[in-house]
């Protein structure tokens, strides 16, 4: 995986802050004026627009500052038990409304409920990531599978996808922040699984890709039944 350099750190931190605190100023005060009823209704839903990229542009400095430093980011006594099973029911269907933009079916296989202590924040942001990845490179029509299991290596979450695949050769990267599989993919700027790779060792399980070009991608979550070394 790509490293930023520790020298580095402190710079980009610092450009982050001094990029996020505009922004904040600015978005404040376009929410103030958005409600004020005199505006023309063109202008006010040309400032829903801008806000809602202020706050796209926010989310990025927020990646990146998690990717800086992803040890600030939680704390040993913010893992508590968490319903797996209710976790991901609740994500699936937020993220439905994306799958069925694309025609896709998105499903969710489980037959009993799993608690797990996790740092649910960060744990549904990884899940949500693989989530996304898998409906934007999965075509139209494509189907997505959700499924929570016992196996002999711990609890085990897969997300398989129906989708465009990868080669072994692209593989190697799709860790590293910045790299899209699909570089005619305008969306994002592929931090992504970069994220999904921090979290997955701030909780201390693993993470495999399994992927053919053309055939699909399928990734497994696996849980060991004792999570007593998570490094938050």
């Amino acid at each position: 995986m790509y490293a930023i350099k520790p020298h580095n750190k402190t710079l980009i931190s610092k450009f982050m802050h001094e990029l996020k605190t505009p922004l904040t100023i600015v978005r404040s005060h376009l929410e103030s004026e958005i409600n004020n009823n005199a505006l023309n209704p063109l202008l006010q839903k040309k400032l829903a627009l801008d806000i809602e990229e202020l706050a796209r542009m926010n989310n990025l400095i927020n990646e990146m500052n998690f990717l800086l430093n992803p040890e600030r980011s939680c704390k040993r006594e913010q893992f508590k038990e968490e319903s797996l099973l209710a976790m991901l029911v609740d994500l699936v269907e937020f993220i439905k409304p994306l799958a069925e933009e694309k025609e896709q079916k998105i499903s969710l296989i489980a037959h009993e409920n799993i608690a797990y202590p996790l740092h649910k924040e960060k744990f549904q942001q990884l899940l949500l990531n693989l989530l996304t990845n898998a409906i934007k490179y999965t075509p139209k029509l494509g189907t997505i599978v959700v499924k929570l299991s016992h196996s002999d290596r711990g609890i085990k979450i897969s997300i398989k996808d129906s989708g465009i695949g990868m080669s072994i050769e692209k593989k190697k990267y799709i860790f590293e922040p910045f790299y899209r599989i699909d570089t005619e993919q305008t969306q994002g700027l592929g931090l992504g699984l970069s994220i999904v790779q921090a979290i997955v060792k701030q909780h201390q399980i693993n993470l495999t890709i399994e992927s053919e070009l053309n055939k699909g991608t399928t990734c497994t979550l696996y849980l060991p039944k004792e999570n007593k070394n998570a490094i938050c």
